[in-house]
């Protein structure tokens, strides 16, 4: 049986589900929030993988995401899960392919980011926000960052991709002393976008601690 997490916390990606969400899907985030799978299917772990590494260190090297691509196709599985799950990251893959010679990140560098970076604390509730790539200047320093969203069969509204910006943010505002919305980027991996953060910060913050209120207020009866 799930322990419930005492505590109210939610990933960046399902604060933003929820703020444009209806109210059933509302009770039904927190909820999942709160009670947890025991062991949690990580679908896209070798896919984020890939796409982390091209960033940070193989980038306009479009063999090398090729190779990658056709080992992911050759891997062995002895499952039904292994295979769907081994699929679904190839066609994560593909996806970014797709749209990856797009991509400008302003002339920042790529580096990986922390697994486990400190959460945003938001109205009593742990955000959890979890850049999975850092950009940084000349000088090493941190400018910016970037989210990866995967989501297969669902594209990020315009709507989700602004708070997610949001939380950026305000994450990179607290943890690296930098306010500049043009450097924290969404990308969305099935979707094929890449957003950026939005210029208007202060009224879709005002969405998001409200938000994190009610996901407080609801978490006891969850």
């Amino acid at each position: 049986m799930t322990t419930p997490r005492e505590s109210p916390r939610i990933s960046v990606n399902k604060l933003s589900e929820y703020i444009t969400a209806l109210p059933n899907r509302r009770r039904t985030i927190v909820k999942q929030q709160k009670r947890p799978p025991t062991v949690i299917v990580p679908y896209y772990k070798e896919a984020e993988k890939i796409v982390v590494d091209y960033l940070v260190s193989f980038n306009g090297d479009e063999e090398w995401l090729s190779t990658k691509i056709q080992e992911l196709s050759d891997k062995t599985v002895t499952s039904d899960w292994e295979e769907t799950k081994r699929d679904i990251c190839i066609e994560a893959v593909d996806s970014f392919v797709e749209f990856v010679s797009d991509l400008n990140f302003n002339g920042l560098r790529c580096v990986a980011g922390e697994p486990n970076p400190e959460k945003l604390s938001i109205e009593g509730v742990q955000v959890s926000v979890r850049p999975e790539i850092y950009l940084q200047d000349n000088g090493g320093n941190v400018k910016g960052c970037v989210k990866l969203v995967f989501g297969k069969g669902r594209e990020l509204s315009e709507d989700e991709a602004k708070y997610t910006g949001t939380c950026l943010q305000r994450w990179m505002i607290e943890f690296f002393s930098v306010s500049e919305h043009k450097s924290c980027f969404i990308l969305d991996i099935f979707g094929g976008n890449c957003h950026i953060a939005p210029k208007a910060y202060k009224k879709r913050l005002s969405d998001i601690e409200a938000a994190c209120q009610e996901i407080s207020r609801a978490w006891v009866n969850a």
